[in-house]
């Protein structure tokens, strides 16, 4: 069974330890944002039985000229530019540096973020896909 480990699966915003609301930042630049750990307790208890990881993306409300960030092992890989207002995401089958299948320790320490060009950005999050069972 698929299982999407997603801020739209958990409806109390504390538990969305791979959101991070941008409060509407614009112009030219970017940056990254270091998501907080796998959260833990009776929530996720699903967590005790994910099998692998299946796909990690990266989701940001946008408008304009932008592309979304990770950053993993100390390099930054970045999605294509999209130009466009509306969700926009970035998915990554495995890890880009080792192009293996992601382990919980890289999505603990995975980093997102945004590159704006001239562009508005309402929100990012990161969404984890895992296969769940025995």
């Amino acid at each position: 069974m698929r299982c999407l480990l997603s801020p739209r699966n958990y409806p109390n915003e504390q538990l969305l330890p791979w959101a991070h609301y941008l409060d509407y930042v614009h112009g030219k630049g970017q940056d990254l944002y270091q998501l907080e750990n796998t959260p833990q307790g009776a929530a996720t208890e699903p967590l005790t039985h994910i099998r692998e990881i299946t796909r990690v993306r990266v989701y940001a409300k946008i408008e304009g000229k932008t592309r979304t960030l990770i950053k993993t092992y100390d390099q930054v890989f970045s999605g294509d530019w999209v130009d466009m207002t509306g969700l926009t995401y970035t998915e990554y089958a495995t890890n880009p540096v080792t192009d293996q299948e992601w382990a919980w320790q890289e999505i603990d320490d995975l980093q997102a973020g945004i590159e704006l060009d001239n562009a508005k950005a309402h929100y990012l999050y990161v969404e984890v896909e895992v296969l769940i069972g025995s």
